[in-house]
């Protein structure tokens, strides 16, 4: 369903309006530098992590297709078309984790997290923790972001 992309890049209307195809050699940050390019939109080239960050701290979706599955950024609040476009792939990457294929979810905040320093939520990392705090086994990160999502639903039709 999406492998063919190394990277695409979701505006807030829930539209791939970036697609950076896969091919051997290729890496997410010369997709990232090819979209800041384009777009006009300047983002750093330190990093994969920096690139991503600067995206979704303007609103924008990346979905990063690594080797053994997905690294997907966010925003602090998606819009109810991003919710969907997301909410339509979550059995897809339900399935990537049965498979035991990597999923990681990162989602933006204004100031770093204390437990990675990044300006992003890991859903991965907060899972690890919940579930060991709650004594209970760890969850599909899909899961965790399906809950995520719902929760982001409801205040938008609070708004």
């Amino acid at each position: 369903m999406l492998d063919l992309y190394l990277l695409r890049i979701i505006d807030q209307k829930g539209e791939e309006i970036y697609k950076y195809k896969y091919a051997p050699l290729r890496t997410h940050i010369e997709g990232y530098n090819d979209f800041a390019k384009k777009s006009g939109i300047p983002l750093s080239s330190t990093s994969n992590d920096a690139a991503a960050t600067g995206l979704i701290s303007r609103g924008y979706i990346s979905l990063e297709n690594i080797r053994y599955g997905y690294s997907l950024f966010l925003p602090q609040e998606c819009s109810k078309e991003q919710i969907a476009y997301l909410m339509e792939r979550i059995p897809y990457f339900r399935k990537l984790e049965e498979k035991n294929r990597l999923f990681n979810v990162g989602i933006y905040q204004e100031e770093p997290v204390y437990y990675n320093h990044k300006k992003y939520r890991d859903l991965s990392i907060e899972e690890d923790i919940n579930s060991k705090n709650e004594n209970r086994e760890r969850r599909f990160i899909a899961d965790v972001l399906l809950e995520e999502l719902n929760k982001q639903l409801e205040k938008t039709h609070r708004r």
